[in-house]
């Protein structure tokens, strides 16, 4: 628990650089909840595909509790059995792959992916049957890294058996909490060509900036906050570090 305990004192330093060197930067998450806010009602029929154990961080519980209580039904879907066996607010889950949901055609009008879209290795194919298993109008939600964003380059280039340790120190994740990934649907050109070959229309796409990935080593971090502020001007937007997209079925519910 030593690694927790250090982040919590380190932390607080970094939200001070953050407010002075680029205000109004916040986690992306909260863009994520913006839209997801938005997206489910009490018509909702959702389902969160790699849903692990949880829908949103840890630390949004009480938020994932209202939105998993306010649609009409909530499905999850994840290959791992032993995450999804722990996930806190879902109870109808479901063991499977994006490549191959165990779902029939038209069950669901909201389909969401938190930071799940990188690990495809045939996102095309994921797209196909996310497509099959909307209802006609219905959306595809998604929050993923940005492969055009630093943070993305910077980790393509970092060995695989540190990554592990790196993801723990850095953002406080378990070590079976991280994966591999493969970053074939990260880029806007990527989701266009992908979303047209699977039959969506793109409702939107959203460059959004998120926190420093070195906010528990402000040395590090501090540089990097001068490059975040610098993204965050709209001709620099396609650097940023995320991406928030909806994509919708065409056809009438």
């Amino acid at each position: 628990m030593l690694l927790p305990s250090l982040r919590s004192v380190l932390l607080p330093p970094y939200r001070v650089a953050r407010r002075i060197l680029a205000p109004g930067l916040r986690s992306s998450q909260y863009d994520y909840e913006d839209e997801l806010c938005l997206a489910v009602t009490p018509q909702t029929r959702w389902l969160d595909v790699g849903c692990g154990h949880q829908v949103l961080p840890k630390w949004r519980l009480a938020l994932e509790r209202e939105l998993t209580a306010r649609a009409a039904h909530v499905s999850g879907v994840d290959p791992d059995r032993e995450a999804i066996t722990k996930h806190r607010t879902i109870k109808d889950i479901h063991v499977g792959t994006l490549e191959a949901l165990p779902f029939q055609a038209g069950s669901y009008n909201l389909i969401t992916a938190n930071m799940v879209l990188e690990h495809l290795s045939d996102p095309g194919r994921a797209l196909k049957e996310i497509f099959r298993v909307l209802a006609p109008s219905g959306i595809f939600l998604f929050h993923t890294p940005n492969a055009n964003g630093y943070f993305v380059r910077v980790i393509k280039q970092i060995p695989e058996g540190i990554k592990r340790p790196a993801a723990r120190l850095l953002e406080g994740r378990a070590g079976e909490d991280v994966y591999p990934a493969h970053y074939r649907c990260n880029s806007e050109r990527d989701i266009l060509n992908l979303a047209a070959a699977s039959g969506f229309e793109v409702s939107f796409i959203r460059h959004v900036s998120t926190n420093a990935v070195f906010g528990s080593l402000l040395p590090l971090a501090i540089p990097e906050l001068l490059w975040i502020r610098a993204t965050m001007q709209d001709q620099r937007k396609r650097l940023r570090t995320d991406i928030i997209a909806a994509l919708r079925k065409p056809g009438t519910a």
